[in-house]
This record gives structure tokens, sequence and C-alpha cells, in this order.
């Protein structure tokens, strides 16, 4: 999915890639509940964790941020009610997880696919056309039906300035920045993001996309990302320093540098991160794609 050059489409646009990685990441979890890995279970937990961790950031951004705009001339008051049914579900979610966190032995598989389904409900519980439809159709009714209400024709028609859209979009993008754990979140998310818009989606710097995201903020919780993810996810890559110059020669034979000048910056402004254990700092060099 090409990135739209029409302002009124990139809030549809980034937000059917970020339920994208959610509806994989509910699969990933409900397809290991049956074989549970008792030998690997904090990492299973970790993964299930930075999952509810998302949507909860993902709905909190929206709320503070999207529907506040929106709601100037639409009605987003159905989805902000939804929200409030699918946090009570992450909140049991979460609560089981630190629990069996604290005392692995404790765990109980089914209670929390009893939660899983509960949440499944949670976000068809507004839908009254199929009250009882296929799982592939009904766990995402909510993701979906946002999506659709957020569609560059219905902003049009309700007559929201260019201007103010893409300063919303702005403020969100920088809301998605300043807030979470980017040790945990941002590398669950990339693990999730298809090859195909890898590149591309959610916009950041060569640097941050390149070493940044699976050299260093990766390795804090790497057991979880890496062993849980579902096979049509990006694997993350392991943590060495050597692993890291290599992509580095790699990406600078493909082109991604014009000279040998703005490899040794990359590789400086690599160093400097992994020093100081920021993300927010640096700026995208001229040619990055």
């Amino acid at each position: 999915m090409i990135v739209p050059q029409d302002t009124y489409a990139l809030l549809q646009y980034n937000m059917i890639h970020a339920h994208d990685t959610f509806k994989l990441e509910y699969d990933t979890i409900v397809s290991h509940l049956d074989s549970l890995p008792k030998d690997d279970l904090r990492n299973f937990l970790g993964y299930c964790e930075a999952w509810a961790l998302s949507i909860e950031l993902h709905h909190t951004s929206e709320e503070d941020i999207v529907f506040p705009f929106l709601n100037q001339k639409m009605n987003f008051s159905e989805e902000k009610a939804q929200h409030e049914l699918i946090h009570a579900n992450l909140d049991r979610i979460l609560s089981l997880i630190v629990a069996a966190k604290a005392d692995p032995t404790k765990f109980d598989s089914c209670a929390l696919r009893d939660i899983m389904n509960d949440f499944k409900e949670t976000l068809v519980s507004h839908d009254h056309l199929h009250p009882f439809p296929a799982i592939t159709v009904y766990q995402y009714t909510h993701l979906d039906e946002e999506v659709k209400h957020i569609s560059a024709s219905n902003l049009k028609t309700a007559q929201f300035e260019e201007r103010d859209v893409k300063a919303m979009v702005e403020r969100l993008e920088t809301y998605a920045k300043s807030h979470g754990d980017p040790f945990l979140l941002v590398p669950f998310m990339r693990s999730h993001t298809p090859a195909a818009i890898k590149d591309t989606w959610p916009s950041m710097p060569w640097i941050v996309r390149k070493v940044v995201v699976p050299y260093v903020l990766a390795k804090k919780h790497s057991g979880c990302v890496r062993t849980h993810e579902n096979p049509l996810a990006l694997l993350m890559y392991r943590v060495d320093i050597g692993s890291t110059l290599l992509i580095l020669c790699l990406d600078a034979l493909l082109g991604d540098f014009v000279d040998v000048s703005q490899y040794l910056c990359a590789i400086a402004k690599a160093a400097c991160f992994i020093r100081s254990g920021t993300i927010m700092s640096v700026t995208p060099l001229s040619t990055s794609p």
C-alpha cells in the first residue's frame, strides 16, 4: 500500500497498518494457547503484555489527539464507548500477566483464553448485522469500522481544512514517539510490519529504522518479540556489533549512502544512540528513503 499523497487519507493509512499489527498479534496469542510454550512462558507472557500495552497506547493517542479533533464536526462517541469495553478486558489480561510473572506456576492458560474470547466479544457487541459470524470476521469489527469512519471521503464531507488534518496527524505522530516504552513497543510493532511497507511505515529516519530499532531497542525484550511471532511477521534480528556493522556495509553498497562521508556519519550517529539510549534527537540524512 503506497503512502498516500492526499493529506486526508494519511490518518486512515496509518490506522489501517496499526490495526493490522494488532490483528496479527491477537491471532499469534490465540494460536499458542492450545500448545503453551511452558519452557518459555516468561517470553510468551511478555508478548501478551506488549500486545495489551500497544493497544492501550494506541487508544490513548486516539482519545487525546484524534477524537477531540474529529468530534468538532463528526461523532466518535461510539468508538469511545467501544474503547471502554475493550479496556476492561485489557485490564484483566494485564492483571493476569502481572500475577503470572510474579509466580509462573500459577499461570492459567484457560483463564487467558476466556479473557481473549471475552475481548473478542467486546469488539463485536455493537454489531447487530452479524450476531454469530465466523471468527475471522467478527474479531475485528471495532478496528475495521473505525478505519471506515476516518476515511478521506468522510473527512472531506465533514469539511475539515487540509492544513488542520495535517497538523492533527503530525501531533499524533509526535504523541506516539513520546509515549510508551520504546524498548518494548517499537520493536514489537516493527516485528509485525509487513515487508512490503517496512521501509516506509511508520515514518522514521533511516538510522532509526535500520540500526536503532533492530540492534539497540530490540535487545532488551528480544525474547518475547522473537520467539512468539506469527510466521507472517518478520523476525527480529539478534543483536551484536558484528551484524550491525555488516548491515551498515550492505546498505551502503546498495545505495542508501551517496558517499563514504555519509556512511561514516551514520556509524557515528549509531554510536551516539547506543551510548545515550535515546531515539528522539536524531535528524534524518538528506538522502534517506
